[in-house]
């Protein structure tokens, strides 16, 4: 307690005292600083107190487990290799060691790849090495949990290579606001805690997807649906809304953009449920409650009233242009009345 930063160390050759200088890697600098302490972990039969489990050493012998306290030690890079040393000339000889090996190791392209993050510099170097046996590209490896400018940019190099605008997080968090964005921009995100099942998962997967990408990509587009909000069913009325609806046409599904009869964008079906149970999507015929988030009943929404879903231009093109065949008749109408309805706002929709 009261020591700030730690770091617990493996001392695997040579020795360290109190008062030397030691040289570690931060993710875009190198640490140089004395340890505060230095603290070796106490016998099984002194150890009563569970919070009491280090005593105060003033220099450990190689091989030893030990945790140094410096509050300089914030931001160290976890798996990075420390370096002891006495006079300046070794401190910068370390410091250039320890630039160059982090320079080999973390990787930061414009290229096209997947986006991998680990928690440790070890697991980071295993995965790239075994990537690059099975030729896979990497535009981005780094430490840390996946982030929302990591989904980000996978998102972009999905625009160009859909198997590469993936995320492979190793033992690693995924942020909330990163699992919202990929949830929303369709980015797979493999997880796992064995390398070798975390690269197998996700060569699998590019084999199926390849054999069905057809399915696979249009899977991924906003759904072409029409659905009425029923009268006399309003079960909350903001914060979210949540009221039933009819499906009249197609498959609604959650996370989906809609629109009314005059081409506004109202806002997003956040969930759907059947029977008190959460549905990830509902067809022609099935009445279910949808709550949307951001809206009011009675201000921006009304009982009765006729909504469709509202795929971004670009992805109604797409299924103009590829997907026709998949869609029923029923599907291809209501689409000709989401691209009419939106015409006249933006003559440019869909072309």
């Amino acid at each position: 307690p009261g020591l700030g930063h730690t770091a617990n160390i493996i001392l695997i050759d040579g020795s360290i005292k109190k008062g030397d200088t030691i040289v570690v890697a931060k993710r875009d600098s190198v640490i140089v600083t004395k340890p505060k302490a230095i603290l070796l972990p106490k016998p099984l039969d002194e150890m009563r107190d569970p919070r009491d489990k280090f005593k105060p050493v003033q220099n450990v012998n190689a091989a030893a487990g030990l945790k140094i306290a410096s509050p300089d030690l914030e931001g160290v890079l976890p798996g990075s290799t420390l370096y002891v040393a006495s006079t300046p000339s070794e401190i910068a000889k370390y410091t250039k060691l320890i630039e160059s090996e982090m320079k080999s190791v973390f990787i930061d392209t414009e290229t096209n790849g997947v986006v991998l993050k680990c928690d440790t510099i070890g697991s980071l170097e295993a995965i790239v090495e075994m990537l690059r046996r099975s030729q896979v590209p990497i535009a981005k490896a780094d430490i840390g949990p996946v982030n929302r400018r990591d989904i980000m940019e996978a998102k972009a190099i999905k625009e160009n290579d859909r198997h590469l605008g993936v995320i492979l997080s190793f033992n690693v968090k995924i942020l909330p606001d990163a699992k919202d964005e990929s949830e929303d921009s369709h980015i797979k995100i493999f997880e796992d805690r064995i390398i070798y099942s975390l690269i197998d998962n996700y060569n699998n997967w590019v084999s199926e997807d390849t054999a069905n990408e057809e399915d696979a990509v249009f899977a991924e587009l906003t759904p072409i649906s029409k659905f009425t909000f029923l009268k006399g069913y309003v079960f909350r009325n903001t914060d979210p809304a949540v009221f039933g609806i009819r499906i009249d046409v197609g498959t609604l599904k959650q996370k989906v953009p809609f629109m009314n009869k005059d081409g506004k964008r109202v806002g997003q079906v956040h969930q759907l449920q059947l029977d008190k149970k959460t549905v990830t999507s509902a067809r022609t015929g099935q009445e279910v409650a949808c709550s949307v988030q951001g809206v009011t009943i009675g201000r921006h929404i009304f009982e009765e009233e006729v909504f469709y879903t509202f795929p971004p231009s670009h992805e109604t093109k797409q299924i103009l242009a590829k997907f026709l065949h998949k869609l029923s008749s029923e599907e291809q109408q209501i689409l000709n009345e989401i691209i009419e309805i939106q015409r006249s706002k933006d003559a440019a929709y869909a072309y």
